[in-house]
């Protein structure tokens, strides 16, 4: 009568330690996590208090972009392809201003676009009629059109100017980038955007059958974010 029950308690050790072994070997990883990096910061980060001035090239109206508050935050992403999903960190740079129209700036971190990509980030303007354009990807090879869809339009990097002056003030690393926005059926806009190393956002265009404008920096004071 004893075999049995030896017998029994050994299967049931068995399935323990199976039961063991099967929860260590779960499939389940954790999620890699996307930061941005002080490459992209250099180009758009900066503290609270900080600001630029900026003037219409075809008239005489002045407005100041003031940064008044920072907000920094960690999400999480995933798709429908079954994809494992990640986190990535984002930074929203909230504005002060009069004329110009700008709401915030969302920055995120992001995946590679390939092996050769150095900046993985995305710069998203938002503005205060609804609108918002992504107009700094600069994990993108320059000249390589993005369709982002009808909400951001086709985004193009232009190209890399080692030198570029706005207002008799030089600057250096300043990508030019453009989009297309089709979002309003006929009239599709033009925009061109130049984001400087340490300068941010320097010049910007708008053009259209009806509209065509152009901002430039005249001054600025800004505080490089950490």
């Amino acid at each position: 009568m004893k075999t049995p029950r030896l017998v029994l308690k050994i299967a049931s050790i068995a399935l323990l330690f199976v039961a063991v072994a099967c929860a260590n070997k779960d499939d389940y990883q954790i999620p890699p996590i996307y930061d941005i990096s002080d490459e992209f910061k250099s180009y758009t980060v900066f503290d609270s208090a900080s600001f630029w001035v900026y003037k219409n090239d075809s008239n005489t109206t002045i407005d100041t972009v003031k940064i008044i508050k920072v907000l920094t935050d960690k999400r999480f992403h995933i798709d429908n392809s079954g994809a494992t999903g990640f986190y990535y960190n984002a930074i929203e740079l909230m504005y002060n201003e009069s004329t110009i129209g700008f709401m915030k700036a969302e920055l995120t971190a992001g995946s590679k676009y390939d092996a050769n990509t150095t900046m993985t980030e995305n710069y998203r303007l938002y503005l205060d009629n609804g609108r918002y354009f992504s107009i700094f990807t600069p994990k993108f090879p320059i000249g390589s059109t993005q369709i982002l869809g009808i909400n951001e339009g086709n985004y193009t990097n232009v190209k890399i100017h080692d030198t570029f002056f706005v207002n008799e003030i030089e600057f250096s690393s300043v990508y030019e980038t453009s989009v297309k926005d089709y979002h309003d059926g006929n009239d599709t806009v033009f925009m061109k955007f130049y984001i400087a190393k340490y300068g941010g956002l320097v010049k910007w265009t708008k053009s259209s059958t009806t509209i065509k404008e152009s901002w430039s920096l005249k001054s600025s004071s800004l505080l490089q974010s950490q």
